[in-house]
């Protein structure tokens, strides 16, 4: 056998190599989770709950696992705990002193932190940022920028941003640092602590419980959750951009694509310029409006989708009214729901949905068809591209859950809101066989090939 001399280190590689091995072994119950963004904004960690009291980190840059600080979950860890990552991270008011290239924070994030702790993700690469100027008199725009230095010792640091803003924060304006949060789940008894979230930029959890009415009694069997996060797009759209192409764009230091409106009313906005898209198609996702210097005070607003019309100009019907009705020259764009995490769980018939700014969850927004077993899993399908051809029912928005040996598809886009019909079964030949480890292409839920 010939010997290779050309191999280049750390750049030609083996197909599969050893790594670190975890901090230590786990029971029943561990799981991973990791940011599912399709660009460089994306956190190069992986997050490994081990039990209710060890919570690691692994990075792939340097192949090393480290061991967080304890979640302290209460509950007994097994089958049942889980865990997912969210975009979202801290959100708050700017104070007064703001530059364009310095932001003084007034709303203190949930730790102090070190200096340069946000300029730096793990990789050398500062958190991104999102201002919008959202106050009255404002500049009505939405930016974002990377992190590059920021002071310490403190919850309210003076942060440095990568470039210059098109505009001087207002004191008011919002920040969202988009370094994301691990929403950790426990099973035992549900109770307070019970359900935790870890805040990755300053490496801290929550200090007040979150809410957990409404879970089961027990949390037991397996459980899967989903995020659907905003950030969270197909493979050939950026975050900040939605699912839906138009011709407009925002965040003027690195263009982000969005559609133009054309109108508005007290609970309706109308598009221009977008790609055409089918009646329902995009039910139950979100409008964000990322820029309106006609109304400042319009910018940043966020509404579900309750119905709209088909073709290039669609007509989008909110759940309900705007708090500030847009310009009929706003931009906005549409994603998934930011507000929303799935779990199904506990071998139980319902689709459990929490709310994270309502801090709540409940059985109502979503239904399931049948109790679930061991080995449940679920997953939204997002980052496929569309299929012109497909029924909406098989594009890229569907979460996808298996129960039994069926798999069951939840089309978010097509569930009326008060009336959500229960997951749809795929064909019992269309999926993979029961001991066989494979990846299930969600298209071919209705027999069409991608």
């Amino acid at each position: 056998m010939p010997t290779t001399l050309s191999a280049k280190p750390i750049i030609d590689v083996p197909l599969w190599r050893p790594e670190a091995p975890t901090v230590a072994t786990h029971a029943a119950g561990g799981c991973l989770t990791s940011d599912m963004r399709n660009d460089a904004t994306r956190i190069p960690l992986l997050f490994f709950l081990r039990s209710g009291t060890a919570f690691d980190t692994f990075d792939p840059i340097v192949g090393e696992w480290l061991p967080l600080t304890s979640p302290a979950l209460n509950g007994t860890f097994g089958a049942g705990a889980a865990c997912v990552f969210h975009p979202a991270g801290p959100v708050g008011f700017l104070a007064a002193g703001s530059t364009s290239t310095v932001l003084n924070l007034s709303t203190a994030l949930l730790a102090a932190v070190g200096a340069n702790q946000l300029a730096n993700r793990g990789d050398g690469v500062g958190f991104t940022i999102r201002i919008t100027g959202n106050t009255a008199g404002g500049s009505g725009k939405v930016e974002e920028r990377t992190i590059i230095a920021n002071t310490g010792g403190t919850t309210t640091p003076a942060i440095t941003l990568s470039s210059a803003l098109s505009f001087v924060p207002a004191t008011g304006d919002v920040y969202e640092i988009l370094s994301g949060r691990v929403f950790l789940l426990n099973a035992g008894t549900s109770q307070t602590n019970i359900w935790r979230y870890y805040d990755i930029a300053t490496n801290s959890y929550n200090s007040v419980g979150l809410a957990f009415a409404n879970l089961p009694a027990t949390i037991s069997t397996d459980s899967a959750l989903v995020a659907l996060a905003e950030h969270y797009v197909p493979f050939d759209r950026a975050p900040g951009s939605g699912f839906v192409s138009g011709a407009g764009s925002y965040n003027v230091a690195s263009p982000i694509q969005c559609i133009v409106a054309t109108a508005t009313a007290a609970s309706s906005i109308t598009g221009g310029g977008m790609s055409a898209i089918r009646a329902d198609e995009y039910r139950n996702f979100q409008i964000r409006i990322v820029e309106d210097t006609g109304t400042p005070t319009a910018v940043g607003q966020r509404r579900r989708i309750s119905t709209h019309t088909a073709g290039a100009t669609a007509v989008f019907t909110l759940a309900g009214a705007w708090t500030v009705t847009p310009s009929s020259t706003a931009k906005f764009v549409v994603e998934n729901d930011n507000d929303k995490i799935l779990l199904r769980t506990s071998g139980t018939t319902s689709l459990y949905n929490y709310s994270i700014a309502g801090n709540a969850w409940d059985i109502t927004t979503w239904a399931a068809p049948v109790a679930h077993g061991a080995g449940n899993v679920a997953a939204q399908s997002f980052g496929i591209g569309w299929d012109s051809t497909a029924t909406p029912s098989s594009t890229s928005s569907g979460a996808v859950t298996p129960a039994t040996s069926m798999c069951w598809t939840l089309p978010v886009p097509p569930l009326a809101l008060g009336a959500m019909p229960s997951l749809t079964a795929s064909p019992a030949n269309s999926s993979p066989p029961a001991p066989v480890g494979a990846i299930y292409p969600p298209r071919l839920v209705d027999g069409i090939s991608s």
